[in-house]
């Protein structure tokens, strides 16, 4: 039986579909047959005048079976919709079939013949007609049989599919919310070969007990009993409606279980009314650190962007291509993408011309350095640039302690010719991206940041000066960012993938960490507040350790963090040891004086910072060592121009060490 069944399975979509009609042709006649006797209250087969219309019945039923998609339908799958389309092609056949009864003139008698206990018969007279009755009876069982054979047919099509799949791969989960968006969702996983749902959480207590769909509600406190109990590998999240903190509330709470998390998305970014398994979606790292999303004022964001010419450089990297999406959201005049790496340079030009609002008369991607003074002078002067973003800068702390030099040039140099550029070409703002390893820093790259923070603070001071304002500068400085290319996520997304170890540097080591997109609109607001000069740091929240974000992102896809020293869980959490250069703690701060600004989550810090002849000078003696490849003298370079910097580690460019 099974066997045979499978084969039918595995016919084609035509051969299926005519076997159903012969059935269903078949199944119209016994109807009527049925019909006529249950009228008669016996079996009669029917006379010559109904013959006919048993025949012909058919010929009036299939093409309208098939207009309403009948035939259409994969029947293993049909739900709701497809029952009601066939009530309703029932109901149109019997109607039509009826109507051709009554003009032809078929005889069904308006009574109907009773057998009596006493062994006689009688005619027992009905108040409507016979063909009426007849009808009704008749659209009875045709509904009967027509749909039940649908049903009876999924049925066995669900029995093949189970005998087929192993169980043992189906993962078992648990659906967040018995409401409508609930229901409808468990209604759609009934046709799921990879997902198996046991049953619904809710906090309402009058439905703990209770079933839905065959399905038992839960209370949230037995989660925890639950999960062991039914090795449930992941939950969906099946409630629209939750407010922003709500939804951060509860994927807190729920990532302290080993499964995997899906959420629906909120009802503003549903799509229509339906709900299905395509709304949900992973939960991401940014939501479980529960950062509450800051709205940006959009007065500010289009101060210096809209109706402008901007130029951001390093446009391909992590930084610079948010801030491009940004910008290109607030209209600009034109947008210039200066960028040394062709691909990076390439993948945004492409994305913004194919997803973001510039066309390419708007967008000018151009590929060079920011150590070409020259080059970056031209570009400004000839586009009349009146706002650059400069994110260019080698940020990789263990590479740039490894090219200590070129960390130099690029991060130092590179910033103070952009600038000069800048002044050269009257441009009108000049926003400089900094990082909080600049403050107190460690190792090289957050020296030469510092260092660049001073260039722009000493530049725009020498203007005030010799009242000269028509560039503003401005220092942005902030922490980590979530998905940059700089990011500890992206390596512990792969080691996860990978089975393990994820490694940790330090149990202590702890980071300030915010989204890309609120990291770049607050940049932008930064550079239309305040005077000339002014350094700004970013709320970046309560600092997270780095240990407690693997054990979260472990937890994100449904497995066990191993933690150190332990031998339970799925994936090994390793102390790898402080990298070269690296702090325990980041700060924002080189000292605890700043002021509030306009915008509650940027304030103004007010670091001090060295003249621009010192500055001067000691690019000048970079330079002269340049020649001789100096590596001890960049380091005491840095050491002078940089108060609070201690390296923690020896020199160790690999090109210029060796030669």
């Amino acid at each position: 039986m099974t066997s045979a069944l499978k084969k039918l399975l595995n016919l084609s979509r035509f051969k299926k579909q005519s076997i159903l009609v012969f059935i269903d042709a078949f199944l119209l006649c016994c109807a009527i047959i049925i019909s006529y006797s249950l009228r008669q209250a016996a079996f009669v087969f029917p006379d010559y005048g109904y013959q006919n219309l048993m025949y012909f019945s058919p010929l009036i039923a299939i093409p309208i079976f098939y207009f309403y998609g009948l035939y259409h339908a994969v029947v293993r799958y049909i739900g709701f919709k497809a029952s009601m389309n066939i009530f309703i092609a029932v109901t149109v056949y019997i109607t039509l079939w009826a109507l051709i009864g009554y003009i032809i003139g078929v005889d069904v008698p308006d009574s109907v013949l009773i057998y009596h206990d006493d062994g006689n018969i009688y005619q027992v007279s009905k108040y409507f007609s016979g063909l009426l009755v007849l009808s009704l009876i008749n659209w009875f069982v045709t509904l009967l049989f027509i749909g039940g054979l649908r049903i009876i047919v999924r049925q066995m099509f669900w029995a093949i599919e189970e005998s087929i799949i192993d169980f043992a791969e189906k993962k078992n989960i648990l659906i967040y919310g018995a409401g409508n968006a609930g229901i409808e969702l468990a209604t759609a996983l009934q046709f799921s070969r990879e997902l198996k749902p046991l049953g619904f959480i809710d906090d309402n207590l009058s439905l703990h007990g209770k079933q839905i769909l065959n399905l038992k509600i839960y209370s949230i406190k037995n989660l925890d009993k639950i999960i062991k109990k039914f090795n449930v590998s992941e939950i969906m999240v099946a409630i629209p409606s939750l407010s922003e903190i709500e939804r951060n509330n509860l994927i807190i709470y729920l990532t302290n279980y080993p499964v995997k998390v899906r959420l629906m998305e909120p009802l503003s970014k549903l799509a229509n009314d339906k709900i299905s398994i395509n709304d949900l979606k992973p939960i991401s790292i940014e939501e479980v650190l529960g950062r509450e999303t800051i709205l940006p004022n959009y007065d500010l964001m289009k101060k210096n962007i809209k109706d402008k010419v901007v130029m951001v450089t390093g446009a391909g990297g992590s930084i610079g291509s948010e801030l491009c999406r940004q910008i290109s959201m607030i209209n600009p005049k034109k947008l210039i993408l200066f960028e040394k790496n062709e691909f990076f340079l390439y993948e945004i030009e492409r994305e913004l011309t194919s997803k973001c609002n510039l066309d390419n008369s708007n967008i000018v991607p151009i590929l060079g350095s920011v150590t070409n003074k020259d080059k970056v002078f031209e570009i400004c002067n000839y586009f009349n640039v009146q706002t650059i973003y400069h994110a260019a800068a080698y940020k990789h702390v263990s590479l740039v302690e490894k090219n200590i030099i070129e960390g130099f040039k690029n991060n130092i140099i590179g910033t103070i010719y952009c600038a000069e550029a800048a002044i050269k070409a009257n441009v009108k703002n000049f926003v400089l991206i900094s990082t909080d390893k600049a403050v107190r820093p460690t190792n090289t790259m957050g020296a030469t940041k510092r260092f660049a923070e001073q260039a722009i603070q000493a530049l725009a001071d020498r203007q005030k000066q010799k009242n000269d304002n028509n560039t503003n500068f401005k220092v942005v400085r902030f922490g980590n960012v979530l998905g940059s290319s700089g990011s500890v996520l992206p390596l512990f997304k792969e080691q996860i993938q990978n089975g393990g170890p994820v490694t940790v540097t330090d149990p202590e080591v702890k980071r300030y960490f915010m989204t890309i997109t609120e990291a770049s609109q607050l940049v932008i607001q930064a550079s239309a507040i305040g005077s000339s000069g002014s350094v700004y740091v970013l709320d970046m929240g309560e600092p997270v350790k780095i240990i407690d974000l693997a054990i979260k992102m472990i937890r994100l896809t449904g497995q066990i963090p191993r933690l150190p020293n332990t031998s339970i869980g799925d994936i090994e959490i390793k102390i790898s040891g402080l990298k070269k250069g690296e702090k325990l703690y980041e700060e924002l701060m080189v000292e605890k004086n700043f002021d509030n600004t306009i915008h509650p989550k940027i304030f103004q810090v007010n670091d001090r910072f060295m003249n621009w002849d010192k500055i001067e000078n000691l690019i000048s003696e970079f330079s002269e060592n340049l020649n001789k490849e100096n590596l001890k003298k960049t380091r005491e370079i840095l050491m002078t121009g940089v108060d609070n910097y201690s390296p923690n580690c020896d020199n160790s460019d690999i090109f210029y060490a060796k030669k």
